[in-house]
């Protein structure tokens, strides 16, 4: 992929600079480079889509993983508020696991 982006690049860079000489030699060199922008255009474009698709679900799975650990701390505060209820020690003091439990929730 990083091969590919970097042939792309070198070849948009070429085609840049060789417009202004391409058009002066051969009008029909005119058209080709057009035709190359064009498929590089296209390349860009399905590049991007991906990119950020990918990112769609990079961003998801995130959000997955903060409702996870949202849970799993909730049902950590309900046990040590059990575990005072009942009048048995707690290993991480009740005000410490308030204040995990209050932390920002992910919207």
């Amino acid at each position: 992929m990083i091969l590919w982006c970097i042939a792309f690049r070198l070849t948009s860079s070429c085609t840049t600079l060789a417009k202004p000489w391409a058009e002066s030699v051969n009008p029909k060199l005119k058209f080709d480079i057009s035709r190359m922008d064009l498929s590089n255009t296209r390349q860009q474009v399905v590049l991007d889509a991906k990119t950020a698709f990918y990112g769609y679900l990079a961003a998801e799975r995130a959000v997955k993983v903060s409702e996870e650990n949202l849970r799993l701390n909730e049902d950590l505060v309900r046990q040590a508020q059990d575990f005072t209820k009942s009048g048995s020690e707690l290993k991480l003091t009740l005000p410490r696991l308030k204040l995990i439990y209050t932390m920002p929730k992910p919207t």
